[in-house]
């Protein structure tokens, strides 16, 4: 009866080797393996086993156990069983991992980066979002952005339930740090100019070992990605001007033949016409005055937007509005700065001093924003609109100043006015609410 029970207890034990290996075996492999009956078979099989994988014995055993630590419960295979350890398995450590694990907008996310996947041929570097404490995949062609909102009052509501939601949109309608920016960007797409399907083709080959770690796999995805240029490179140098003034400049490297636009995300926009009979290599340097502390830069290169994260030390113990004889033209950028920072009195003085020393749009628009009566921003934005007509900060804030005094035929000419120049949904919106209290033509 002992021995009997002994047999049984056998035939029930799980083959350890099998249940590890599954994530990357064949259906046939699989087949034949359990066909065979004779252990020495077995060795010889999964000895050779090794031979069509391009990864070693020892290699994928070390990720199997740390995906089943770090990803499941601990027990053999569970690991695997998680889209995190399935990617793990599949491609390998990445390169980076920026984690986001509170935000007033997002659920808890990981962003994993990898400078070059195997198997997949694209020279672009690759991310792949993960968000909610189990660590779910996102994917742009399954999920929205409304994936990762947390379902609070600043959120809920902002994008209806069809809706294609576009990271201009989300830009427009969320103020982002640039933490929470870097998930917005990974949720666009899994890498530079990589669009639509090719994002699903790169999740579903990079979370399936079978077929990354397969010495026989092809590369049929990558004649669906087409990639829109290199990345250019970003050299930064921070300095003080002869006038002492905090500065920073910007130089990028690459190739462009039509233009180069450069945002720093929420403050300014600067684009140079280049008209090239063909692409050149270019070196483009621009200075711009910030505060101390993390900025987010896009860069557009002749369509190409690529993104990038610069940090601004405190250059000096001074504080710059100690200094009445900082240049006006600078005061309204820096100003722009605190008004974003909602440093209002600060924000006050800077807009103070760029009007006194020029009656700069820029100025003009910024001061209208703190205005004490909605007469005062009125007439600081018609001044400002009658230097520049077609500025679309001071249109969108003239018509919700307008609106204000209940003129809604007029503000939503405003309206107007601006999405001729932007088309941004939420003033989209606004115009649809103000265009609502117009009287219908009889």
């Amino acid at each position: 009866m002992i021995a009997l029970y002994g047999l049984l207890l056998l035939a029930a034990t799980p083959d350890l080797w099998l249940q590890r290996v599954e994530p990357v075996m064949s259906k046939d492999e699989r087949t034949l393996y359990s066909s065979l009956t004779d252990e020495k078979a077995r060795e010889v099989f999964r000895t050779g086993f090794w031979s069509s994988k391009s990864i070693t014995e020892s290699e994928y055993i070390a990720r199997v156990e740390h995906i089943d630590n770090a990803f499941g419960s601990g027990q053999a295979g569970s690991g695997a069983n998680t889209d995190a350890g399935r990617l793990y398995l599949a491609l390998g450590p990445p390169t980076s991992i920026s984690k986001l694990p509170s935000s007033r907008i997002f659920y808890p996310t990981e962003i994993w980066a990898y400078d070059h996947v195997p198997g997949i041929q694209t020279s672009s570097r690759v991310q792949f979002l993960f968000y909610g404490d189990r660590r779910k995949l996102y994917s742009p062609q399954i999920n929205t952005i409304r994936a990762l909102l947390i379902p609070n009052a600043g959120t809920r509501g902002l994008f209806p339930v069809n809706d294609i939601i576009t990271e201009t949109d989300v830009k427009e309608r969320l103020n982002l740090s640039p933490a929470e920016m870097d998930v917005l960007e990974a949720a666009i797409g899994v890498g530079r100019g990589i669009k639509n399907s090719a994002n699903s083709e790169i999740l579903y080959l990079a979370t399936s070992p079978r077929e990354m770690l397969s010495r026989t796999r092809t590369g049929a995805a990558s004649s669906r990605i087409r990639f829109e240029g290199e990345r250019p490179k970003l050299d930064t140098s921070q300095f003080q001007t002869v006038n002492k003034i905090p500065a920073i400049d910007l130089t990028f490297t690459g190739s462009a033949r039509n233009s180069i636009t450069v945002e720093i995300r929420n403050l300014e926009s600067f684009t140079n016409k280049l008209d090239f009979e063909a692409t050149k290599p270019f070196t483009y340097t621009q200075r711009v005055y910030l505060l101390p502390g993390e900025y987010t830069l896009l860069v557009e290169v002749d369509g190409f937007r690529t993104g990038y994260v610069i940090n601004v030390a405190k250059l000096s113990p001074t504080d710059p509005l100690a200094d009445p004889h900082f240049p006006g033209a600078d005061w309204a950028s820096i100003g722009r700065q605190y008004l974003l920072a909602q440093d209002l009195p600060r924000a006050s003085t800077c807009f103070k001093r760029a009007l006194a020393a020029g009656r700069s749009v820029d100025a003009l628009v910024g001061s209208a924003r703190l205005a004490k009566t909605l007469d005062e921003s009125r007439d600081l934005l018609n001044e400002a609109l009658r230097i520049q007509p077609n500025h679309f900060e001071a249109l969108v804030s003239l018509a919700g100043v307008t609106a204000e005094f209940q003129d809604y035929p007029l503000a939503a000419t405003y309206y107007e006015r601006a999405l001729a120049i932007r088309k941004v949904p939420v003033i989209e919106e606004a115009l649809a609410r103000v265009a609502s209290h117009r009287p219908q033509p009889k």
